[in-house]
């Protein structure tokens, strides 16, 4: 019994990760490292100078998609992780692998190129599409200021939604009571924006639940961000909120920017929402 309770909990936490890193993906596909990366700059530098690459593990470059991992430290290896590797490159930067996943190599590759590549044909994200209750939805572009909406349609095939939207399509109305992780991403890009002091606006971002029922109880906030209000010479920067709540049936869910004129639309994959019902 204690065996296969283990090995639950292992696939359990094998999906999680799987999950994380397809967050972490449209995080950081507006990165040029990961299109330096994919396109093999990465690699050929070694190849060149035929530097070694320090690593764990013996892996394929082929089918191998690595991030940026400085921040879990130098002590940490592989074994401590869901990672297959850990590897150290020659300019000292840690970056955390996980091999046998071409799917999400091609699908960076194919945000990066949006446009000029569809994924919505191949079955390679059914398992990201077809989670219970969830959904992932982009920011729709504003006309004339409107309140922010989100549209669950995207020319790679990660947008989807499985709950239904508000009419104003500002809300996901949640179908099942139970444990749900939220997430929601905002890019700010504050130039044009900034006081003749060199103070950048401050920004407020939040996720917050209503009732459409409970009008006296009006929005509860379940988390907020705030930057700005500062002189700073970075006039870029991207707000990532995430939790994990019990919410009710009935209960829509929603997250907002204070100011909707620095938002970056330049790319649909920067401003994102989503949700899924966590079982445990």
């Amino acid at each position: 019994m204690a065996e296969l309770s283990s090995r639950v909990s292992k696939r359990t936490l094998s999906i999680s990760c799987k999950i994380s890193i397809a967050i972490n993906l449209l995080l950081l596909v507006t990165i040029l490292g990961i299109q330096l990366y994919m396109n093999g700059t990465f690699h050929n530098h070694h190849r060149e100078t035929n530097e070694e690459i320090p690593r764990t593990r013996d892996i394929s470059d082929s089918d191998v998609l690595c991030i940026p991992c400085d921040d879990l430290g130098s002590g940490v290896t592989y074994n401590d992780t869901l990672y297959d590797d850990i590897v150290t490159t020659s300019c000292g930067h840690r970056v955390c692998c996980i091999k046998d996943q071409k799917y999400l190599i091609n699908l960076v590759k194919k945000m990066t190129y949006a446009g000029t590549l569809d994924a919505r044909n191949g079955n390679e994200l059914l398992w990201w599409r077809q989670r219970e209750n969830a959904a992932h939805v982009y920011l729709k572009t504003p006309v004339d200021n409107p309140p922010i909406t989100w549209t669950a349609e995207d020319e790679t095939g990660t947008a989807f939604s499985k709950l239904a939207m508000t009419s104003s399509g500002e809300r996901l109305i949640i179908p099942r009571t139970g444990l749900y992780f939220v997430y929601a991403v905002f890019s700010f890009d504050f130039s044009g924006h900034v006081g003749t002091s060199g103070r950048i606006p401050q920004i407020y971002h939040n996720i917050t639940m209503e009732h459409p029922l409970l009008k006296r109880t009006g929005q509860r906030a379940l988390l907020m961000s705030k930057y700005g209000g500062m002189n700073s010479d970075d006039k870029t920067y991207t707000s990532f909120v995430c939790g994990v709540f019990d919410l009710q049936n009935g209960f829509e869910i929603g997250t907002h920017a204070s100011n909707i004129d620095v938002i970056d639309f330049s790319s649909k994959y920067k401003n994102f929402f989503g949700i899924f019902q966590v079982h445990v």
